[in-house]
């Protein structure tokens, strides 16, 4: 597998880990702050998608340390984050912050191309 992809990878599942603490060892009231999008969810859901977060982070990072079939659980993590991604931006056009969405887009491409790039590294 291609260093970069490697590198992309860790950075994603760090970025993904890290998020998926935040919201769920924060309050509601603090998360709002600096996440607007915050106030118009139960904070059920903000925890939900602080596990599924972690989840998928660890997801991208442990299969490949564990060598247990690295590529496909992989792919699965990052098809779910990418799902998810979708729904953040969605979420994000519907209350009107498009700005506050680009973060999201930004991931899901990064989250395209750590796809594409573990297929390719497959198929060597």
């Amino acid at each position: 597998m291609s260093y970069a992809v490697w590198i992309l990878q860790f950075l994603l599942a760090f970025t993904f880990v890290a998020a998926g603490l935040t919201k769920l060892v924060s309050a509601k009231a603090k998360l709002k702050e600096r996440m607007a999008w915050a106030g118009s969810v139960d904070s059920k859901l903000i925890k939900l998608i602080g596990a599924l977060e972690l989840l998928g982070g660890l997801g991208l990072l442990l299969p490949p340390i564990a060598t247990v079939l690295p590529t496909v659980l992989t792919l699965i993590a990052t098809i779910g984050l990418g799902v998810m991604m979708v729904g953040a931006i969605a979420l994000h056009i519907r209350l009107h912050e498009v700005r506050e969405a680009m973060p999201a887009l930004v991931l899901l491409l990064f989250l395209i191309l750590l796809a594409f790039g573990l297929f390719a590294a497959d198929r060597v």
